[in-house]
């Protein structure tokens, strides 16, 4: 088993790296999740497979509340908020460049499908993406479910609260809608609206990278 947990302890708190055969212990100041790498909120734990840990670009920012677990790859430009749940136990995680996870999503696998999150694409607060693949240039709404071997085209809008039955095909360009979710109309304006999201939260990345939002601490 391979396990990061270095929330209990005192300020100078050590994060030990337990696998096959142990392994070192480093200081929780190297461990910080500015700037990516390896995060002391990054627990590497998998079932099945001990060896395997998410890669996270170091140009990633992390949220220190986030939580991502197992075979995840992050790749360069994401940015991954508070309370954001990324667990890859069963299967692959792939999140694609420049793409955000926001506060609050939840991403998990099956045995059978991965879920990958395409380039520059938005997850909105509290999203559910379970065993599905997201096109490039897309948002998924607030509180939006997208569910077991769906594919989501590039550049389409999940609608918030809008809940994505298992097996659900929609094309590029695709705005869908309601419970069980329709596509209810196709554009290629929604290009244009996905790309303004996604470079709103690179310019918040590289502030939270800067140091410029502090934490509230009593």
């Amino acid at each position: 088993m391979t396990l990061i947990d270095s929330r209990m302890g005192g300020e100078k708190r050590l994060v030990s790296i337990y696998g096959m055969g142990g392994g070192p212990v480093f200081p929780l100041e190297i461990l910080n999740c500015i700037g990516g790498g390896v995060c002391d909120n990054v627990f590497y734990y998998n079932w099945k497979f001990p060896s395997m840990k998410p890669q996270i670009h170091p140009s990633c920012y992390i949220s220190p509340h986030a939580v991502i677990i197992g075979n995840v790859v992050i790749e360069k430009g994401c940015n991954v908020w508070p309370n954001a749940v990324l667990r890859g136990d069963l299967n692959r995680i792939l999140v694609r460049e420049g793409a955000n996870v926001q506060d609050n999503c939840v991403i998990h696998v099956t045995k059978e499908e991965e879920t990958i999150v395409g380039k520059n694409t938005s997850l909105g607060h509290g999203c559910i993406i379970h065993g599905s693949l997201i096109g490039e240039n897309c948002i998924i709404g607030m509180n939006a479910c997208v569910l077991d071997g769906s594919k989501i085209g590039n550049n389409s809008v999940v609608g918030a609260g809008a809940v994505v039955i298992a097996n659900t095909i929609a094309l590029e360009n695709s705005l869908l809608l309601g419970t069980p979710a329709k596509i209810v109309k196709t554009s290629k304006s929604f290009s244009e609206l996905c790309k303004v999201t996604a470079s709103n939260y690179h310019e918040v990345r590289d502030e939270f990278l800067k140091g410029i939002h502090k934490e509230y601490s009593p």
